[in-house]
């Protein structure tokens, strides 16, 4: 068999930079963790450590869209399917989220803790191929500094958790993808094997978040220009389609084709108004200290390791992006990952402002790791005072994203109540076991996530609905409203910051309900009548 020769592209060779440090903290990577396999392992001991205040914190629990997923893994566990996308979502290929936590449930249990673990392995997967992909398109020392950038950063803190069924898949597909794409660029052979596997990470991309293809078609697109060869994108482009067109099939096959949330997310353009609020949107990108389209309080911490780590992503994009008209031709990752910030934020104005999400910019932080990475490589091959600047500017982000993580385990996955007494996961099993004593199985929620997370909370030994007669998965209002039907106790339960707002329904009744507070998060409406139930919204199946 041929063996497939490599060969350096017009442009420095970063890989024969030799790499002499003093005794350094960088010295003592450079000496020790000479090898992929060492750095990874310990990458992965260092992710782990670095998240468990919050596997430890009083906050641990999913969100609605979380406990979704979290409840689809454990209808595969349950054997009531084998559902390939998000319940009720034209997107969210969440099978690389579903079937591990599957697993580790059937290892350790339900719970949050598992959920989150499984997830946390899927990411810790993506991580392990950004490091490879900088290694391999770079030098080890960048792969080692963008590496460790990563894992401390505050914008992937709380969301490396987060088991959406979407942007952890896709981050990891992404970088995937990206890995081989490094390998075409890198070769000199036809690489249509390659080019084949890498769609197939692009199929999956697209499939989970579509959002996550403006982080790679900047790479493809300079494939194409470098190497101008046409067949690599020929090949590519047939494993994308084929792999998609597979999926949809089986999802077409399987029934799930009904979809209850459809985000209508680049409609009703506003592009100026976008463009105000783009340094916002990337401050609390950057933070991680979100949910949905809510911005969340983490601590001082967070707020000044935020600022730090914006600045220095938005100094180097200035001095990468600076750099591409010096007559040394920028690296194909650089190139790539300025394109990667440039295309997502020009992507991000034509989206509606009162639906963008700030997860939208997640695919943003690995590319400003990228070019930290590489200018601090730089400044470290500089004079003394360059490269203890690096140093010293390495540490700090290190330190303060450090700072920002541990911070997390105070961070709600939802906005918590001004008046709650406890955190969030002892708020939903005093609830749920309250609810369970008094001997009431059905429930209405008046908020659109919360039903969620009671059921995930509770094994479904408690059914719950919004207002939807179907909802994403129309089992679970069936049940409550035949449970209603059938006179068994039902709970209407909302937050207790929502209490206004379901009080002016309740002055209108002749008989008061009895209403009760449960830890300052949440308000319970005993025995609501239809005529209550309706004039809230709910529609009920008859």
């Amino acid at each position: 068999m041929k063996k497939r020769q490599h060969y350096i592209p017009p442009e420095k060779n970063h890989s024969a930079v030799k790499i002499q440090d003093n005794v350094t903290f960088m010295a003592f990577l450079n000496k020790y963790l000479t090898n992929k396999v060492t750095f990874i392992f310990i990458g992965c001991v260092l992710i782990l450590l670095t998240r468990l205040p919050q596997f430890f914190g009083e906050m641990l629990f999913p969100d609605g869209d979380e406990c979704i997923v979290g409840l689809m893994a454990k209808h595969i566990l349950d054997g009531k399917g084998f559902p390939l996308f998000v319940y009720g979502a034209p997107y969210g290929f969440a099978v690389f989220e579903t079937v591990p936590a599957a697993l580790f449930y059937k290892i350790f249990g339900v719970s949050a803790v598992t959920l989150k673990a499984a997830i946390l392995c899927l990411w810790t997967t993506g991580w392990i191929f950004f490091v490879l992909t900088l290694w391999r398109l770079e030098n080890r020392r960048i792969a080692l500094i963008g590496g460790i950038l990563l894992l401390f950063a505050p914008g992937w803190g709380a969301m490396s958790l987060k088991a959406w069924g979407t942007h952890i898949t896709a981050f990891t597909a992404m970088n995937l993808s990206l890995w081989m794409l490094a390998d075409i660029y890198r070769s000199k052979d036809d690489c249509k094997k390659t080019a084949v596997l890498s769609g197939f990470s692009l199929a999956i991309v697209i499939l989970s978040n579509p959002i996550w293809l403006f982080a790679v078609l900047p790479f493809v697109a300079l494939l194409l220009y470098e190497r101008r060869k046409m067949s690599d994108i020929v090949f590519m482009a047939l494993g994308t389609f084929g792999l998609a067109i597979i999926i949809l099939l089986a999802k077409l096959v399987s029934g799930g084709i009904e979809h209850h949330w459809v985000p209508l997310i680049f409609t009703d353009w506003n592009i100026l108004e976008a463009i105000k609020l783009l340094p916002e949107r990337v401050w609390v990108a950057m933070s991680g200290a979100y949910f949905l389209i809510d911005k969340l309080d983490a601590g001082k911490g967070t707020f000044l390791a935020t600022g730090i780590w914006t600045i220095t992503s938005l100094l180097f994009l200035g001095w990468s992006a600076a750099g591409l008209f010096r007559k040394d031709p920028a690296s194909f990752l650089i190139r790539g990952f300025i394109g990667v910030v440039f295309t997502i934020l020009a992507v991000s104005i034509f989206i509606n402002n009162e639906v963008f999400g700030y997860r939208y910019f997640l695919p943003l932080i690995s590319a400003f790791i990228a070019l930290i990475a590489v200018g601090i490589d730089r400044l470290w091959n500089q004079r003394q005072i360059a490269k203890i600047s690096a140093q010293i500017l390495l540490c700090l982000l290190i330190f303060t994203g450090a700072v920002s993580l541990s911070e997390f385990r105070h961070l709600s996955s939802s906005v918590m109540p001004p008046e709650a007494k406890v955190g969030e996961a002892k708020a939903i099993e005093t609830l749920t076991g309250y609810l369970s004593i008094q001997g009431i199985n059905s429930v209405y929620s008046f908020d659109r996530m919360l039903h969620w997370q009671i059921m995930f909370a509770s094994k479904e030994n408690i059914k719950a609905r919004w207002f939807h007669p179907s909802d994403r998965y129309p089992e679970y209002p069936r049940a409550v409203d035949k449970a209603f039907a059938s006179n068994n106790k039902v709970a209407l339960i909302g937050y207790s910051d929502q209490m206004a707002s379901l009080a002016k329904y309740l002055v209108k009744r002749e008989t008061f309900p009895r209403v009760e507070e449960s830890d300052g998060w949440y308000v319970i409406i005993y025995d609501p009548d239809r005529a209550l139930l309706e004039e809230i919204g709910f529609v009920l199946n008859k």
